[in-house]
This record gives C-alpha cells, structure tokens and sequence, in this order.
C-alpha cells in the first residue's frame, strides 16, 4: 500500500458528506429500497417516466451540492497527494454539472472529474480503465476509494485495490476492500 502511483476517489460519502437521503429519492420514484436508481431509470421505456425519475434525481443531486460539507482530513491529505505528484481523479455516479459545482465549492484540486455522463455508471470498470491508460499505470498501482459497495465493485472489476471510508452505515462492505479506514489521518498513515 505504500508505493501507490495513482489514488482515485467517489466524491458523495468519500470526499465530502452530500446528505443525500436515497431513501427519500426512492420513496419519491417509486422503486423499491433495494433497487439501485441509475440502473432502474435505464430500464424505464415511457420517456414521461424516465424525466419524471431523473428530475427527482437531479433536484436532490442539486439538493446535496449546495448542503455539502467537505469531509474532516480531506484537504489535508489531498495536498499531501499534489505534493508527492500523485495523480488523483473523482469517479462519480452524480451528474457532471452537480459534480463539479461540488468540487468548485469545496476548492477541491481534481483535474479529472469523471461521472455518470463520460462512462457507464459504477460498478462498470470503464471510468477507472480510461485512467489507468490516462496515466499510463497498472492496476497494481493504483487504488479506488469510495464509501458503498458500487466503489468497491468498480475497483474490483478495473482489477485497482479497494479502499472503504467507513461510516456508520457501511461496515457490512468492509469484507470487500481490501483496507478501511474511518478517518483521513488514518488514511494518510496507511499510504505513506
């Protein structure tokens, strides 16, 4: 773990807290709690149902932006990245102009911010492998960070270590990373 050339993160949950309330997202779609939203909105066909759903999707997206608090430790140990010359990026299932709107607020440092719009959403690996060809690395290089299982997934499917920021709602991921930790400091304690 302490010789990685690339470290990528999700941003909701990861780099900062978006308070997004997916239950609520999906009470007011109308799926059930173990469905995934992207994936039930590409299995829609009625066009008035597919804008209805991604209109929800996007006033809480929007929502989530502007409440958005950056995460304690994460300016810290993105500067210690930009220091030591380690390319960084943001893969996120969130729209492009929510995203980046996020990271503008927060004066995050990311020259890529991949989402939603530029690849197939997580768990899909395709986001991932265009930045390993991007900055030339092997997968063994290289780590994901994320906060949900579809982090997870993704990193294991581009082949990248998985990293778990842990919350009080996501212990049950912990046995698909392959590390955790709870706060930034103890990241930063692990990597370098």
């Amino acid at each position: 773990m302490k010789n990685l050339k690339g470290i990528f993160f999700d941003l909701d949950g990861t780099l900062v807290d978006s308070k997004l309330n997916f239950t609520l997202i999906k009470e007011e779609i109308g799926i059930n709690q173990d469905q995934p939203i992207l994936e039930y909105i590409d299995t829609l066909e009625d066009q008035d149902q597919i804008k209805s759903a991604l209109d929800v999707v996007a006033f809480h997206e929007e929502q989530g932006a502007l409440n958005s608090v950056i995460i304690p430790g994460v300016s810290e140990f993105l500067e210690i990245l930009t220091m030591k010359g380690i390319p960084t990026a943001i893969i996120t299932r969130n729209s492009k102009s929510v995203a980046l709107k996020t990271v503008e607020m927060h004066a995050l440092p990311f020259e890529h911010i991949i989402t939603r719009e530029d690849f197939p959403p997580k768990p899909d690996p395709s986001s991932l492998n265009h930045l390993l060809e991007l900055y030339k690395l092997q997968p063994n290089e290289c780590c994901y960070i994320g906060d949900y299982i579809f982090d997870l997934q993704a990193a294991k499917n581009a082949k990248v270590k998985a990293g778990l920021f842990l919350n009080e709602k996501n212990a049950q991921f912990k046995k698909d990373s392959d590390f955790s930790f709870t706060c930034f400091f103890e990241l930063q304690k692990l990597l370098f």
